[in-house]
């Protein structure tokens, strides 16, 4: 969601997940390390380092109650950290589907 600070965007519910993902930008498709994710966003971790306000491709293969939901949205970049491994990335979804934010959302509220 674009328009909301640091502050109001980490309110959201977060859970910790596993779940595969890439992030697709510049042509190239990279492995992240989901750290959590919520219905609006999710923090990344990757070893290099990105560019606020990057648009970028956010693809993952999420699981929660013996369903499966094939996530594909468009994302920007809304902060960069330096972590132990790389850097972890938030990035704020702009485009999810109707589903693709249910799945979220009934996954990060239990």
């Amino acid at each position: 969601m674009k328009g909301l600070s640091t502050n109001e965007y980490t309110h959201y519910s977060r859970k910790r997940v596993t779940w595969p993902a890439i992030i697709d930008f510049n042509k190239q498709r990279l492995p992240v390390k989901i750290v959590n994710i919520s219905e609006h966003g999710a923090l990344i971790e990757l070893d290099i380092k990105l560019v606020i306000n990057q648009k970028l491709m956010f693809i993952c293969k999420a699981f929660h109650h013996g369903k499966q939901m094939n996530l594909k949205c468009s994302a920007h970049v809304n902060y960069v950290i330096i972590s132990r491994y790389g850097y972890h990335i938030g990035i704020n979804f702009d485009a999810v589907k109707k589903e693709e934010k249910k799945f979220l959302a009934d996954y990060t509220h239990e």
